[in-house]
């Protein structure tokens, strides 16, 4: 606006204004107010565009972490499940044992007591005048 002004002062004090040049200097300056409106807005426009690159260059960078942290919680998840998988196979296992267990009864034998044998000792005593028999049970 320091142009049109400098512009003005010199048209005023040069020639006498005339009402056509009045109304185009009129015009000039109300559309250099409306270019500078219009920059502004076009400035606010471009830092805005700014703005948002930023931001989705942020949310690229938080996706890219979140992907990553989500990766490593899938491996530890199947890793829990095939643990899982092998404690329930062992559970299986532990059922089936306890019911063959409970079906089937090991043979045992009775022993004897020791100290009573059924067995008899026989043997000679005496000489050659006599011999008796001589029972041990």
């Amino acid at each position: 606006m320091g142009h049109i002004s400098v512009l003005t002062k010199t048209i005023k004090d040069k020639f006498a204004m005339t009402e056509d040049l009045k109304f185009r200097l009129h015009r000039l300056e109300k559309v250099c107010e409306d270019l500078k409106k219009d920059v502004e807005k076009a400035m606010k426009i471009v830092k805005r565009i700014d703005d948002l690159e930023k931001g989705l260059h942020n949310a690229l960078e938080k996706q890219k972490t979140l992907e990553i942290q989500v990766k490593r919680c899938l491996t530890k998840c199947s890793a829990m499940n095939s643990i899982d998988d092998l404690i329930d196979r062992i559970e299986d296992l532990e059922k089936v044992v306890k019911l063959t267990a409970t079906t089937t009864r090991p043979t045992t034998r009775k022993r004897k007591k020791p100290g009573t044998t059924t067995t008899e000792i026989v043997a000679w005593v005496g000489g050659i005048d006599m011999v008796t028999p001589f029972v041990q049970e």
